[in-house]
C-alpha cells in the first residue's frame, strides 16, 4: 500500500471532498474563467486547514463517544429495534401519498403538458401537512438510506424487496434527487466493499428512476420519430427550462408509428436526457455560482446573515429566502407563467451572500472541522463514505445548516452510529 492509497483510507472523507472540490472548480473556471475562482479557492484551502488542526485535536475524543453509546444500546442486536424501522419504512410511503391524495407520476403519465407537469412537484408538497412534509424529508434523506444500507450489510431477506419498494416511491416522487440520495449510500458501499453485481444492479436501479422521471415530465422526449426528418442536436442553453425546447415541433408522424419509429424515439430521449443529467453535474455549479456572485457583487446588497433562517430568528430579521430571489431575477418568464423554482448554491457561496469574504473564511473552517469529527466517527473508510459522501456532495449546492437539519445528514449520522458496524471486522463477523 502505497502513502497515498494510506493517507486516502485514514482520511476519507476529506479525499473525497476534495475530488468533488476539483470538478466543482473546473465548472467554476468554464463558466466564469477567473472572475469568482478566489473564492472557491480560499474555500478550499480553509476546508483543509481546517480539516488538519481539527483531526488531531478531536479524533480520539469523538471515535471514543460515538464507540461507547453504540456498544451501549446495540441495536443491531434487537431484533424489535428491526422489526419497528421495517414496519415504519414500509408504511410511511402509504401514509404519505395517502394523506396528499396523490402520486406525482402517476398524474404526470396522465398529462402531456410540459408547463403542467413540471408544477406538480410543488403542489403535490403544497398538498402535505407541514410536519409530514418535513417528516418525508427525513424519512428520504435519513431513514430510507440508512435502512437499505444496514439491509445490505446485515444481508437481511428484505433487501431487495425493499430495494425494488424504495425505487417505486423514488420514482412516484418525480425529483431525481430522491433516488440518488437513497441509493448512493448503498451503492458505495457496494463499489468499495467490492460487491460489483450488487453494485451493477442498484446503478441500474438509480439510471432507470432517472430517466423515467426525466421521460414523464416531458413525454416529447420519447415521443416516436420519423426517421425521414433531419433534428439539430439538442443542447442545454444556460436559461433552457426543459432540455427538449428544441424538439417541441417535432411531432408524432400520422398514422401508427412503427416499433423501428417508436425506439428510435425512446433512443433520442435518452440521448436528450443524458445530455440534461450531464450539465446538471459538470455545468450547472459553475453556472450558479456565477449567477449568484454577480448578483452579490453588483446588483444585491449583503443580506448581513438573514439568509440564513436559523439566524434570522435569532437576530429578528425578515428572512430572506435567496435561491428564489436568484431564480426571480434570471428566469422571470417562468414565473410570469406560474412555474416556482429557485437556484441553489455551494455552502461558501451562501457563506459569501450573507457575509462577503468573512462568510467563505467561516464555510471553509466548519466544513474542515465537520469532516474531521465525522472521519473520527466512523473509523471505517467505507461506511463513513457510504455514510456521508452524498451530503458532501451536495455542500456543492446547499448550505451545512440545511443539509444538516431538514436535509437529514444529522438524523443519518446518528442512526448509523446506532445501528452500522463501526469497523470492517464486524462486517465479516455478522455478514
Amino acid at each position: 500500500m502505497g502513502p497515498a492509497v494510506g493517507f486516502v483510507l485514514e482520511n476519507p472523507l476529506v479525499s473525497f471532498f476534495s475530488a468533488v472540490f476539483m470538478i466543482h472548480a473546473a465548472s467554476v473556471i468554464y463558466v466564469t474563467g477567473d472572475d469568482y475562482i478566489y473564492y472557491t479557492a480560499l474555500y478550499g484551502v480553509l476546508v483543509w486547514v481546517s480539516y488538519l488542526s481539527s483531526r488531531s485535536l478531536t479524533g480520539s475524543f469523538v471515535s471514543g463517544v460515538t464507540g461507547r453509546v453504540a456498544d451501549i444500546l446495540r441495536l443491531p442486536d434487537r431484533p424489535l429495534a428491526s422489526t419497528l424501522v421495517d414496519i415504519f419504512v414500509f408504511l410511511f410511503p402509504v401514509v404519505y401519498f395517502g394523506v396528499a391524495g396523490r402520486v406525482p407520476a402517476y398524474d404526470m403519465l396522465l398529462s402531456a403538458d410540459y408547463f403542467a407537469n413540471a408544477g406538480l412537484r410543488h403542489e403535490f408538497h403544497d398538498g402535505i401537512p407541514t410536519l409530514l412534509s418535513y417528516a418525508g424529508e427525513y424519512y428520504i434523506k435519513a431513514i430510507a438510506p440508512l435502512w437499505l444500507l444496514y439491509s445490505f450489510i446485515f444481508r437481511r431477506k428484505a433487501y431487495w424487496l425493499l430495494a425494488v419498494y424504495l425505487g417505486l416511491f423514488a420514482l412516484g416522487m418525480i425529483t431525481k434527487s430522491v433516488v440518488v440520495i437513497i441509493f448512493v449510500p448503498t451503492l458505495l458501499f457496494q463499489v468499495f466493499g467490492k460487491k460489483l453485481a450488487h453494485a451493477a444492479i442498484t446503478a441500474l436501479i438509480i439510471l432507470g428512476v432517472i430517466y423515467g422521471n426525466i421521460l414523464l415530465q416531458d413525454k416529447s422526449l420519447s415521443a416516436p420519430l420519423s426517421l425521414d426528418i433531419t433534428e439539430q442536436s439538442p443542447h442545454i442553453t444556460e436559461q433552457s427550462p426543459r432540455p427538449s425546447d428544441e424538439l417541441s415541433s417535432t411531432e408524432e408522424p400520422a398514422g401508427e408509428a412503427s416499433l423501428v419509429e417508436r425506439a428510435s424515439g425512446v433512443a433520442r430521449g435518452v440521448y436528450v436526457a443524458s445530455e440534461a443529467i450531464l450539465a446538471r453535474l459538470f455545468y450547472k455549479n459553475g453556472l450558479t455560482v456565477k449567477f449568484w456572485m454577480e448578483s452579490y457583487s453588483t446588483d444585491f446588497p449583503s443580506e448581513k446573515g438573514c439568509g440564513y433562517r436559523w439566524y434570522a430568528s435569532l437576530v429578528g430579521c425578515e428572512f430572506v429566502y435567496i435561491p428564489e430571489k436568484i431564480w426571480l431575477k434570471y428566469f422571470p418568464e417562468l414565473h410570469a407563467r406560474g412555474i416556482g423554482g429557485s437556484v441553489s448554491a455551494a455552502n461558501y457561496i451562501n457563506g459569501y451572500a450573507n457575509f462577503g469574504t468573512p462568510g467563505v473564511l467561516a464555510s471553509g473552517v466548519l466544513t474542515g472541522l465537520l469532516l474531521a469529527l465525522l472521519t473520527a466517527a466512523f473509523p471505517n473508510p467505507v461506511t463513513a463514505l457510504a455514510v456521508n459522501a452524498a451530503a458532501i456532495a451536495l455542500t456543492f449546492e446547499n448550505t451545512l445548516s440545511i443539509l444538516l437539519n431538514s436535509g437529514g445528514w444529522g438524523l443519518f449520522v446518528a442512526l448509523a452510529v446506532l445501528f452500522l458496524p463501526r469497523r470492517a471486522t464486524e462486517y465479516r463477523l455478522r455478514g
